[in-house]
């Protein structure tokens, strides 16, 4: 499943949930037999009938499943599905890993994830020939994006940069928030394929008004080609996913320089 397919899955669901939040209040159960032999409790798992008895730290025979390591499974379960589903939306390529889980009583627990060693020669992205190192600044940047996790993550990471950024989730939002009064934005950051309306389609009406907007587009490298060119005016360049934080904040930096 690439990115845009997950957007498309979720996308109804996500409209479900803006229309009554109501359901999007989701309750998990599970329930356990006490009719076997001994100190056991069997559990329906779903895809199989798990026997969980005492572990032998504590008088177990290590024969039937341990309830403490079933929880920590669930637990490695759900960051590692959670951990891909982020990285899917985000077009970040994950070829493998482990997702450890250990956990002390009275200490806590912790999580540890383990990647193959990567080159970084396998994105296709550019370098960038400019600004090793990324400065921050106090420019506005409006920042288009459909998806909640990487809209509030990226915001975050702009903000402590010292950027006054502005949020939007589809285009029409991102029209009305830069005709406001006190808006003002700089630089308009927009994934080139977006639900309601392309990239270029939102630049093109933005700069009707703000004829001066830089813009940075985001783009998986199927998309690529759907963007302007770099000769076109103002400025803008391509960030082509996956890319680092610091391409990011030195790109940004690069357009905003320039303008």
């Amino acid at each position: 499943m690439d990115s845009q397919e997950l957007k498309d899955l979720q996308a109804p669901l996500k409209q479900q949930y803006r229309d009554d939040p109501s359901r999007a209040v989701v309750t998990l159960r599970a329930s356990g037999d006490l009719d076997g032999a001994g100190v056991s409790c069997r559990v329906d798992t779903g895809r199989a009938m798990v026997e969980a008895g005492l572990h032998p730290a504590t008088g177990g025979t290590g024969l039937q499943a341990c309830s403490g390591d079933m929880l920590l499974e669930a637990l490695a379960a759900c960051a590692g599905v959670t951990l891909r589903a982020v990285a899917t939306a985000l077009e970040i390529p994950v070829r493998g890993g482990t997702v450890q889980v250990e956990s002390e009583m009275h200490r806590g627990t912790t999580f540890r994830l383990f990647f193959p060693e990567s080159s970084g020669s396998e994105t296709g992205a550019e370098p960038l020939a400019s600004a090793p190192t990324a400065r921050g600044g106090h420019e506005t940047i409006l920042l288009v994006e459909d998806d909640e996790a990487a809209r509030t993550y990226h915001r975050h990471v702009l903000e402590t940069q010292g950027y006054r950024v502005l949020t939007a989730q589809h285009a029409a939002e991102a029209i009305a928030i830069a005709r406001s009064t006190d808006a003002h934005p700089d630089l308009v950051i927009s994934d080139v394929v977006m639900p309601g309306g392309s990239g270029p389609e939102l630049v093109k009406t933005l700069l009707e008004t703000r004829p001066n907007l830089s813009v940075l587009y985001i783009s998986g490298p199927a998309d690529s080609a759907k963007a302007p060119s770099r000769g076109d005016t103002p400025p803008h360049l391509i960030l082509i996913k996956p890319f680092s934080l610091a391409d990011l904040l030195a790109r940004i930096r690069q357009i905003l320089s320039a303008s």
